[in-house]
């Protein structure tokens, strides 16, 4: 599979979620995606096929992961918007009242600004510090996709935010949205990984 940020990967063959970045760490190829969307070892499937596993996650506390390849995926430095993408250039992390966009499998590419920085979100797991909060829409299965600033550089990944009863907060106001994302710093850090960029 060609590994693109904002495109679907089942789990499990069950729940749906979407790639954040490709990144590698060492020889090993992987993407990074949201904790919550699977535990160490679960399976990730793109289009059916196996493409790897779950290496490590952290959930609640934080909700971060990456899913460990197989050497047959092809690493894109790519988000995907539409039938186009934009290219992953670097990771400097954007200020609040900065554009961003996101990239998911439900709602697509969608645009708004960064409201507010280390956000606490209380899930039903537990609570998740440390979030950047966004105003773009997102709806469920968006989670673990991209962030990324129109000039290309990688933020983090989807966390979860006030979906509606409808699967998503896309018909809300942007005022009233708070789209959540895990940022991509912390988690290249700490499982040792470095960013795909072109």
């Amino acid at each position: 599979a060609n590994i693109v940020g904002g495109i679907e990967y089942s789990i499990n063959n069950a729940s749906l979620c979407s790639v954040g970045f490709s990144v590698t760490r060492g020889a090993t190829k992987g993407f990074v995606t949201a904790g919550h969307c699977g535990t160490v070892n679960a399976t990730a499937r793109i289009g059916g096929a196996v493409v790897g596993t779950f290496a490590a996650r952290v959930f609640p506390g934080n909700d971060r992961a990456w899913v460990s390849l197989t050497s047959a995926q092809t690493l894109l430095p790519r988000v995907a918007n539409g039938s186009s993408f934009v290219t992953v250039r670097g990771s400097t992390e954007a200020a609040v009242g900065a554009a961003v966009c996101r990239s998911g499998r439900t709602t697509g590419y969608q645009c708004g600004t960064i409201t507010a920085k280390n956000v606490t979100a209380n899930y039903a797991e537990g609570a998740v510090r440390g979030l950047t909060q966004g105003n773009a829409c997102a709806g469920r299965g968006d989670s673990g996709g991209s962030w990324i600033t129109s000039a290309g550089q990688a933020q983090g990944v989807m966390s979860g935010g006030n979906v509606q009863s409808n699967g998503n907060n896309c018909g809300i106001p942007a005022s009233q949205r708070s789209s959540l994302f895990e940022r991509l710093q912390p988690i290249l850090s700490q499982y040792g990984l470095s960013l795909v960029t072109g």
